[in-house]
This record gives structure tokens, sequence and C-alpha cells, in this order.
């Protein structure tokens, strides 16, 4: 949720869709994202640290559109990483890596 909530605030994002079923009809500018995999670093046999990675895309209409610019600068909750540029069926399509960090508090069983 943390991630849907950042991507949610980018300006000129008319809707963000995590893993969107293909009846869906997508509204663009939009931002659809799905969960890759996760990793799990540990030290002395403790796991302190929880890698969520994830695959975001812009769809816009509008080939100067500056939202995927916002992708990369909104770096206070994620990391993000250009990964390519298309179009298809007249909508350019920016791809992103999409890196979150969860801290494990092993005394309390939170995530910070």
């Amino acid at each position: 949720m943390v991630l849907h909530h950042a991507l949610q605030k980018i300006p000129g994002v008319r809707k963000v869709y995590f893993q969107p079923p293909s009846s869906e009809k997508i509204k663009y500018p939009c931002i659809i994202y799905q969960f890759n995999r996760y990793s799990t670093f540990s030290a002395n046999n403790e796991p302190y640290l929880m890698v969520n990675d994830y695959t975001a895309m812009v769809i816009d209409s509008n080939p100067e559109s500056c939202i995927h610019e916002y992708v990369l600068k909104n770096s206070d909750v994620y990391r993000a990483r250009f990964d390519r540029f298309y179009t298809a069926d007249n909508l350019n399509h920016w791809v992103f890596d999409i890196t979150l960090i969860n801290h494990i508090d092993n005394k309390e069983g939170n995530n910070v």
C-alpha cells in the first residue's frame, strides 16, 4: 500500500493500477505496477532486511509527458531505476524497476 499511495500522489497520473485484470478498462495517463520478487537478507541467522521489487510502467498518449520524471524523483518511499521506453497502440510506455526496502525489527516483529 505504501508504494500505491506514493504513485497516486504523482502529478498528472489519472489512475494507478496494481496488476489489473485484462478485462478492466484502463484510463490514461496511468501507472501500472506488479510485484516481481522479494529477498530477505540475514546476519547471525536473523533476518534484518527485506527488499520488495516491482515493475512499474507509466503509460501516456503524450510523448512529452513528465510523469516518468516524477517516478524517478519520488525517492523518499522507494528507489526507481529506468529500464526502457517503447510505444505500442499510439501510447508511450516508460518502464521502471522499483525497490522498496523494509528494515525488520525482530524484537517486536514489526517492519519499520
